[in-house]
């Protein structure tokens, strides 16, 4: 099998209305039948990109995909999961009904609500004015079911779905309070997707610095980011390239096998 990246660019509003441009990270597989499997689909403005990386790098169609797998259900994690309409899509319940409320919400009532409906949910991290108005912004964009991949087969994780034997979820809990990563078993080196657990490198150096969204639960991201400092292998961050643990070196090769 061979593994590598593809990065998509999401759009993030700013306040001086020149939105930061955010690099996101797909990582794709090609097993032995030449079928391809997705981690994470990356920006919803730009899929583009993400159709022709595949065709390019790993020689695959969008129906090649036999299954996506979420790590939790942000706009630029998900952006792409309608474009595999042969895919089983495979995320966390919880993540998806938590999102979903969120959107019910927001489309409803607007910013005033959403920030009453945060308030009664206790959140740890609290949401300002602005980290509201964005997510009304992004749910009128970007939220349906059908984005989402709900027009095909989807598998929850918390009912232990059938999924490829070499690919175990792992409860990575802090960036959202249901965040998943994926352990992949290589033949010469173990793999851990992980999402925005560990979005870049730089978070093994400082976990805490990375304590500026809205949606975050600190503590829980803190005993998440120290635990995954301990794995040996190659990490798949969700905004950085594939890099080994042991030096923080990237990967060169793109794909690579795994």
């Amino acid at each position: 099998m061979i593994g590598g990246n593809i990065f998509t660019t999401f759009l993030v509003p700013t306040d001086d209305g020149e939105p930061l441009k955010l690099k996101c990270s797909s990582f794709v597989i090609v097993d032995d039948s030449k079928k391809g499997i997705i981690f994470d689909t990356g920006s919803p403005y730009d899929n583009k990109t993400l159709i022709d990386e595949l065709k390019t790098r790993f020689s695959l169609e969008p129906e090649d995909i036999t299954y996506v797998f979420n790590t939790h259900i942000h706009p630029d994690h998900c952006g792409g999961n309608h474009l595999f309409k042969n895919a089983k899509i495979v995320m966390s319940r919880l993540d998806f009904e938590f999102s979903n409320d969120m959107a019910k919400v927001s489309l409803e009532g607007g910013a005033k609500e959403l920030k009453k409906f945060l308030e009664k949910k206790s959140l740890y991290h609290t949401y300002t004015d602005k980290d509201c108005e964005d997510t009304v912004i992004f749910m009128k964009h970007f939220w349906s079911l059908e984005k989402l991949g709900f027009n095909n087969e989807v598998l929850f994780l918390e009912d232990k779905p059938k999924i490829p034997n070499y690919i175990v979820p792992i409860e990575t809990f802090g960036h959202t309070f249901n965040h998943y990563s994926f352990y992949i078993k290589g033949e010469h080196n173990d793999i851990y997707v992980t999402g925005d657990a560990i979005s870049n490198r730089l978070v093994l150096n400082n976990p805490e610095r990375q304590l500026n969204e809205a949606h975050m639960h600190p503590r829980e991201y803190i005993e998440t980011a120290k635990a995954l400092q301990n794995k040996n292998g190659i990490f798949i961050p969700g905004h950085d390239r594939p890099f080994f643990t042991e030096n923080r070196r990237g990967v060169k090769e793109n794909p690579f096998e795994l």
